[in-house]
């Protein structure tokens, strides 16, 4: 890959990614705000607008980034990369970098939002209950388009969600 298509590659991730978590924040922000009895309870916290969670998750997103990239250098250095193969190092990385992000999306909505600490803790939670669940359903999408059917009823035999 040439570093021009590379740099557009992360480019495009970057903007795509900041576009979806966006919208699973504010799904989580829903989510949250349904969970304590709407969006006029006394609860609630205001929803925030598409630049704000744009905002948001563009330095969530630049955090991970960061975080990624330490722990793929540690994998280099360690050679652990050799151990694993493209997609188990691409879950590792992504795995081990969701406790910073999400600690980081946690500060941003305590810092750029008008809620308090504990309810930014528990629109993080909705958030990742929202991220995992629509990355559960991409990655079985994934596998199911590129190892076949058959490949994926053997992941999901394993995750035991069918006998």
């Amino acid at each position: 890959m040439t570093p021009l298509a590379l740099a557009l590659f992360l480019i495009w991730g970057v903007v795509l990614g900041t576009l979806v978590t966006a919208i699973w924040l504010r799904a989580g922000v829903a989510l949250y705000n349904t969970s304590v009895g709407g969006s006029g309870a006394a609860a609630a916290i205001p929803e925030p607008d598409r630049g704000m969670a744009l905002a948001i998750m563009f330095f969530t997103c630049m955090v991970g980034w960061f975080v990624r990239m330490v722990i793929a250098a540690g994998l280099f250095a360690l050679g652990l990369d050799k151990k694993l193969d493209e997609r188990e190092t691409l879950a590792v990385l992504h795995l081990l970098s969701l406790p910073f992000t999400l600690v980081c999306l946690h500060v941003l909505l305590t810092a750029l939002l008008p809620v308090e600490s504990l309810k930014a803790f528990l629109v993080t939670a909705c958030y990742a209950f929202v991220y995992v669940l629509n990355t559960v359903v991409v990655v079985l999408t994934v596998i199911l388009l590129t190892d076949g059917v058959e490949r994926g009823i053997d992941v999901l035999r394993k995750l035991r969600v069918i006998v």
